[in-house]
């Protein structure tokens, strides 16, 4: 009996603190000839972290690896071809350069991948205006907070230098530290 046809699965996945959908990178559905010749042209954007998946199975799949080009030595992953051509053979790689992602089987490429990275920037936080007293007594603080993802939280320790009246101490508070924490 006739094994299953070759068949190569591959997305992107997106750290889930960015929101962003997955991309289909090979569904299956087109042979390994045919996947070669609609591979998109240019770079995928991807966040930083996103992880490749590529899976393959069926007859013909004489193993997996994944040649990863960077501006780094290249790195190399590989599962080895299964007993059964029913097994499926699955490679993860976490993308944290830019760079071109190689898929080969029996030392022949059946698939390539460029890819630009976002990287996940710092969040900011800065004071607007200086601290104020508020009309019932309290301190209220001016900021701005941003993150490429969103901001999760922000928070504000304030520290007494010495002993004052409140209005002195307003004037003179320091603001000991100043913290925003991105989704990522």
């Amino acid at each position: 009996a006739k094994g299953a046809e070759a068949r190569l699965d591959a997305w992107i996945t997106p750290p889930a603190y960015t929101s962003k959908p997955p991309i289909m990178l090979a569904d299956g559905g087109l042979s390994l000839a045919r996947l070669q010749e609609v591979s998109p042209v240019g770079a995928i954007v991807v966040p930083d972290r996103s992880a490749l998946i590529v899976r393959a199975s069926g007859a013909g799949m004489r193993g997996l690896a994944l040649e990863v080009l960077t501006g780094e030595a290249p790195q190399r992953l590989e599962a080895s071809a299964p007993v059964n051509p029913t097994e499926v053979m699955e490679l993860k790689l976490e993308i944290r350069s830019s760079g071109t992602v190689r898929v080969s089987s029996g030392g022949t490429q059946v698939a390539s991948w460029s890819f630009t990275v976002i990287p996940d920037h710092t969040p900011k936080i800065a004071l607007t205006k200086p601290p104020e007293r508020s009309a019932r007594g309290g301190l209220k603080v001016f900021y701005k907070a941003e993150d490429d993802y969103g901001i999760v939280s922000a928070e504000a320790r304030i520290k007494r230098i010495s002993p004052r009246t409140f209005s002195e101490h307003l004037r003179a508070a320091e603001i000991g530290r100043l913290h925003a924490r991105g989704v990522g």
